[in-house]
């Protein structure tokens, strides 16, 4: 290689083919890559898409209960595949008719699992109300309290009707604490 290239010199052919195949690939490579950041968003858009509450509530309850329960007694036996917003909704109705919250315990707790895993790494709380003329009425919460100096995020969705009352499920993100992870 001394500057000047013939056809007698394959192999100082095959160097600069592959080359201009290596500078090719690397300009495709950036190109795509580029392409890939732009889409994502970058990665302060990333971090924040977990801790959306109304993206997480939408998920939350659009996702079936994935294990079955029996309420001996209730008589009532939920076989899995309900949607979380569904089940809700039907245990507002029977604490509204009487039934003590104690009862679906089992079920809230599964509840109150699944919701963790959903809204990681916030802490969640799950408040289910019932409209009272103007006013809302908290019929059952499920997770933790944020603490007053927390910054937290909400949203709310209409559960339905309940016994002629109109249900509606909120949901409360705050920040997990560093601290409270570490030691606690």
């Amino acid at each position: 290689m001394c500057g000047r290239l013939t056809r007698d010199e394959p192999a100082q052919l095959a160097l600069l083919d592959a080359m201009v195949f290596f500078a090719v690939s690397m300009v495709i490579c950036g190109t795509l890559m580029s392409y890939v950041a732009s889409r994502a968003g970058g990665p302060s858009e990333v971090a924040d898409a977990g801790t959306d509450a109304d993206e997480s509530l939408a998920t939350f309850l659009e996702s079936s209960l994935g294990e079955g329960f029996a309420l001996d007694g209730l008589g009532l036996e939920l076989t899995g595949r309900e949607l979380f917003g569904e089940t809700l909704l039907l245990i507002s109705a029977m604490v509204l008719q009487g039934h003590p919250v104690e009862v679906f315990e089992p079920v809230l707790s599964h509840i109150e699992v699944v919701l963790s895993r959903v809204c990681d790494p916030c802490v969640a709380l799950l408040r289910t109300s019932l409209a009272d003329g103007d006013e809302w009425a908290t019929l059952m919460e499920i997770g933790q309290e944020p603490s007053e100096a927390a910054d937290t995020e909400s949203a709310s969705q209409n559960l339905g009707m309940c016994e002629g009352v109109t249900a509606m499920v909120t949901l409360v993100l705050s920040p997990a604490l560093l601290s409270q992870s570490l030691f606690v």
